[in-house]
């Protein structure tokens, strides 16, 4: 963890220009660091990006309720170092400054705060690393030696970003039997692809078949084609033919690849997530369907690079026998968002919030309205620095 320190502030040419401040307020700022180099607390300053609000807005509330920090927020100098604080801590976590602020909802001290975009992908060593890695596991040695590296991969990934408070997978799967879910057969997809502002764009029509190859093991074989309309947009090379194979254990999902590594939870029958990677697509994931019909499915997710998002998905799916496209209404209103979820935005029909009922605990909802499949779905997500669970609402 690139934890924030005084040492910091001598280091950096503006930031000096604040050392009065850390003198003149020297355990609120022991207490600023403290707050700003929680994991919790480093997710929450990227989440809030990812809501399209100023960093700031993600963690204002720990900090403006903090008692040793009370006092001093009074003061305008005070806040303009919180502020510089924050930029500090936001490049050690591989962001920049994009010179506009935003308004910091929710704050009773704190008006506006700088925006940050993640650093091009280009200039991260990190991420051109791990896709090269990814890129020779799919050609070493047979099937069997891939399918093994790749778990050991995934596994030891899960672990440095439980250590460093990023969930990204459960703990590793046991043995279990296949057991249906209702995601099996064939299904035809329509995705309706948004941008991270929650502009819409185009669709991927896909076809995806999921079918048994072996004891506890099922392969998915996705066809797609995106719209005219994606041309030049990243979606545009999710064309064609896609294939991974995946190892089922009760509840949990590890995917094995080719074109997908990474696992899932179905946490009820006919309700699963999942995170990972599609290292030939060349984008990071995260993905929700929740069942609501045994002839319908609510499907969709988010593609990023490097922790910067490029893609917002929301889709149906229904069984290709019933020979229909499937449709939803874009023009729906989305679900709305009570007090107790700080950041939150639409995506066409879909509500996605983040809220923090407790400094340890992070929550984060999906919900979709369908009036054309006069239904709804609801995916609430509670991560704690030991626990994940998800509940899920249909209708």
């Amino acid at each position: 963890m690139m934890r924030l320190s005084a040492e910091d502030f001598t280091r950096d040419p503006h930031a000096v220009k604040y050392g009065d401040q850390l003198q003149e307020h020297r355990s609120a700022f022991e207490r600023l660091f403290l707050l700003l180099n929680d994991p919790a607390n480093e997710q929450r300053l990227i989440d809030a990006e990812s809501f399209d609000k100023p960093a700031l807005a993600g963690v204002v509330r720990f900090i403006e309720a903090d008692p040793k920090i009370a006092s001093a927020v009074e003061s305008n100098r005070f806040r303009q170092t919180v502020g510089v604080a924050v930029k500090l801590k936001k490049e050690k976590l591989g962001w920049e400054k994009t010179g506009k602020k935003g308004t910091v909802t929710g704050a009773r001290h704190f008006v506006s705060a700088e925006r940050y975009t993640k650093r091009p992908a280009t200039e991260s060593a990190y991420a051109t690393a791990a896709l090269n890695a990814l890129k020779a596991v799919s050609q070493i040695g047979d099937d069997r030696e891939r399918e093994e590296t790749g778990r050991y991969l995934m596994e030891a990934l899960a672990t440095t970003r439980r250590e460093s408070g990023r969930v990204f997978c459960d703990d590793p799967i046991s043995d279990g039997d296949l057991g249906g879910d209702g995601f099996s057969g064939a299904w035809s997809v329509t995705e309706y692809v948004h941008d991270p502002d929650g502009t819409y764009r185009g669709t991927v029509a896909q076809r995806r078949r999921v079918e048994q190859v072996g004891e506890a093991r099922l392969r998915v074989t996705q066809q797609c084609e995106p719209s005219a309309a994606l041309d030049g947009h990243a979606m545009a090379a999710f064309a064609g033919e896609w294939v991974f194979d995946l190892e089922v254990a009760g509840s949990q999902r590890r995917y094995l690849g080719p074109d997908v590594v990474g696992s899932a939870t179905q946490w009820q029958p006919g309700a699963m997530t999942g995170a990972g990677l599609w290292p030939r697509f060349g984008y990071e994931f995260e993905s929700y369907s929740v069942l609501v019909a045994p002839d319908r499915q609510l499907t969709g997710g988010f593609f990023s690079l490097a922790g910067r998002s490029v893609a917002d998905i929301v889709g149906v799916a229904v069984p290709e026998a019933a020979g229909v496209e499937p449709r939803l209404d874009l023009s729906a209103p989305p679900p709305e968002a009570g007090d107790e979820w700080q950041l939150h935005r639409a995506v066409g029909p879909l509500l996605v919030a983040t809220g923090w009922p407790a400094p340890a605990q992070r929550r984060r909802l999906w919900a979709m309205n369908d009036p054309l499949g006069a239904t709804g779905a609801a995916l609430t997500e509670t991560v704690t620095n030991d626990t994940r669970s998800v509940a899920v609402t249909i209708g």
